[in-house]
């Protein structure tokens, strides 16, 4: 049986099961579950990723929200901020407002898995492009 969807829930690396509600999630499911069907090798996903424009501000989350270890680069008092979810230094997660053109990059670190420095991921004097 195969499942796909806001209906679907999948096993996690660590073993957790996790839903994920979103069009983006539904359609890379289906390639999974098709994929499985015709016993080819599963192809691999990017990290979930929405958004959603709220009156003037624009917000996207990706990656994993769940965790403590968040932190803020610039000021959402400003309207303008990024905040990272690092487990263990490496970025699992990160929530943009008003910033949807660092989304590129942070897509790709999370994927990767890479490693970061707190403090330079903080750092608005830093492009973010340059890590």
């Amino acid at each position: 049986i195969f499942a796909g969807g806001d209906v679907a829930i999948t096993r996690l690396d660590n073993g957790a099961l996790h839903r994920c509600e979103s069009w983006e999630n539904a359609n890379n499911q289906a390639q999974i579950a098709a994929a499985a069907m015709l016993g080819l090798p599963l192809p691999l996903l990017p990290p979930p990723w929405f958004w959603s424009d709220q009156y003037s501000d624009n917000l996207q989350f990706i990656g994993d929200m769940r965790g403590d270890d968040w932190l803020c680069r610039g000021n959402p008092e400003t309207q303008k901020a990024i905040w990272f979810n690092l487990q263990n230094g490496v970025l699992i997660g990160a929530v943009t407002l008003n910033q949807g053109r660092e989304m590129r990059p942070i897509r790709k670190w999370i994927q990767s898995g890479k490693t970061f420095d707190a403090k330079l991921l903080t750092d608005e004097h830093i492009a973010l492009k340059s890590l």
